[in-house]
């Protein structure tokens, strides 16, 4: 406890002075509230939660190099092996010219597609896959390649999500984001990350975002394997997102298929075994913004037989600067 009423106080202390020294682009606090319940065997289980509490700050040091920092304030501020454990983000960026830049701190591990890119509180449940990921943030670097306004390549280098607490185990990966039409986004990567086991895992992910006015459709494509094994086994995982989003209402349907055939290491998703996510949800924005939304989704989880989730709630944003 010592601990943290310390660090709570330095935050105060840091937000408090920052602009005094830096130019703050946006500082606010975010939170999502709600009810959730699980529905199986004829036996019901809800209870009500605060599922994130945050505080994001962002701003510039002199006029090439910003920062950002996002922390979460209902997580363990330690845990064993897991650097900052709730602190998502805390980075520098420094954009050298118009093509080239330098990014370093705790950032997020970039792995190809839009379920895996979104922040966490605009996400109410995930495939197998980003579900048993260790850690979407980790301590590391990016060097950053603008080939032109609309498409960036970027290299990164972090520590492994899969041996947080080991040394000599990392991640790499070499992801592009763009777009090959004004219709068509793309968030795709080729990853490899180690494990305490030394197993080399890889991953393929393609990440598409195709929108046609109000209706914009998401779908991510994952292939994993390992250099442990000779063969290309199928092994793999599928999301599909369909939202038609209007300045107040949002609708959206979203499912998920995992698969390991069992002949590959995979860490994140159990041997022999195709699981199943599926379901959707209503958003309302009375503000017409993202600083106040109201939410109530239901989904199915084939992991557990016959079990149905719903969740409704809130999600508002508290600004100081904008």
């Amino acid at each position: 406890m010592p601990a943290m009423k310390r660090f709570l106080l330095t935050t105060l202390l840091l937000l408090t002075i920052s602009p005094a020294f830096a130019q703050v682009k946006q500082l606010y606090g975010e939170t999502r509230l709600g009810y959730g319940a699980a529905i199986a065997g004829g036996k019901y289980d809800g209870a009500f939660s605060a599922d994130f509490v945050n505080v994001i700050l962002e701003g510039n040091i002199g006029p090439n190099i910003t920062y950002y920092w996002r922390q979460r304030f209902n997580k363990p501020f330690y845990k064993q092996g897991i650097p900052l454990n709730a602190t998502d983000h805390i980075w520098l960026r420094w954009d050298i010219n118009e093509r080239w830049a330098l990014q370093g701190g705790k950032i997020p591990v970039v792995v190809g597609g839009y379920e895996f890119d979104d922040a966490p509180i605009d996400l109410y449940y995930w495939g197998v896959f980003a579900d048993r990921f260790p850690d979407v943030y980790a301590l590391g670097g990016n060097v950053i390649f603008k080939i032109n306004p609309e498409n960036t390549l970027t290299a990164q280098v972090t520590q492994s999500p899969l041996g947080f607490g080991y040394s000599n185990l990392f991640h790499t990966a070499l992801f592009w984001t763009g777009r090959f039409a004004p219709w068509w986004h793309t968030i795709w990567s080729v990853n490899w990350m180690d494990d305490p086991e030394h197993n080399g895992f890889l991953m393929t992910g393609l990440g598409n975002r195709f929108t046609a006015g109000n209706f914009a459709t998401e779908l991510d494509l994952m292939y994993r394997s390992s250099t442990k094994v000779q063969v290309l086994p199928a092994n793999y995982s599928a999301i599909l997102k369909l939202e038609y989003k209007l300045p107040v209402v949002s609708v959206f349907a979203k499912g998920s298929l995992d698969y390991n055939k069992g002949d590959v290491y995979d860490v994140l998703v159990p041997e022999n075994s195709c699981t199943y996510i599926m379901g959707g949800g209503v958003e309302f924005f009375p503000l017409k913004n993202n600083d106040l939304r109201f939410h109530a989704v239901a989904w199915w989880d084939s992991r557990v037989r016959n079990r149905a989730n719903i969740t409704f709630g809130l999600t508002y944003r508290l600004r100081v600067v904008k």
